[in-house]
């Protein structure tokens, strides 16, 4: 059977604040009791608080398929922090330095192989060349290049900038 809970209250001291947070399954290995974490708040732009790991939830939820964790992440509360507000909490769970990397938008899949292409076709205006690579670790914005590539080697990639819903294109603009 199943028991579900709702939290209706949650009590701490006056100097910490708590965020709890999800974690994916692919990543729970990785999070521990006093490992470090970055907060930052929507409403207190440009500023990032170091919290700790003060609870992990080893009982996972599965929703989709997918299983999901949650932690508790603890700092110390300035005045502007109250309840309620959204933070986004960044857990660094490894660092590595002297390392080849690329943003992911730069890797694309052909034939089961991950790759990089390293020319432009002037006439179709696409990348070309590519060259097959083997990447590591990655943050979700870049990856890194264990073989296939080398430092000061040109890559070629698709960039899209999201589309603000509301901006209305130019041409609509003059119809009106």
């Amino acid at each position: 059977y199943s028991m579900n809970r709702t939290t209706i209250l949650s009590v701490t001291p006056q100097e910490t604040v708590t965020v709890s947070v999800t974690i994916d399954e692919l990543d729970i290995l990785d999070v521990h009791k006093g490992q470090e974490a970055s907060v930052t708040l929507d409403a207190l732009p440009g500023r990032v608080f170091t919290g700790v790991i003060a609870e992990v939830n080893r009982n996972a939820s599965n929703s989709g398929g997918h299983s999901k964790y949650s932690a508790v992440v603890e700092l110390e509360r300035i005045p502007d922090m109250l309840g309620g507000m959204n933070a986004s909490v960044s857990i660094t769970t490894e660092t590595l330095e002297d390392i080849l990397i690329l943003p992911a938008e730069a890797f694309d899949e052909q034939d089961g192989q991950t790759v990089a292409y390293t020319a432009f076709d002037t006439h179709t205006e696409k990348p070309a060349s590519p060259v097959a690579v083997k990447t590591g670790l990655s943050d979700g914005l870049s990856v890194q290049i264990l073989s296939g590539l080398s430092e000061g080697e040109v890559v070629w990639y698709e960039y899209f900038e999201a589309k603000d819903e509301n901006e209305v294109p130019p041409e609509e603009l003059l119809n009106r």
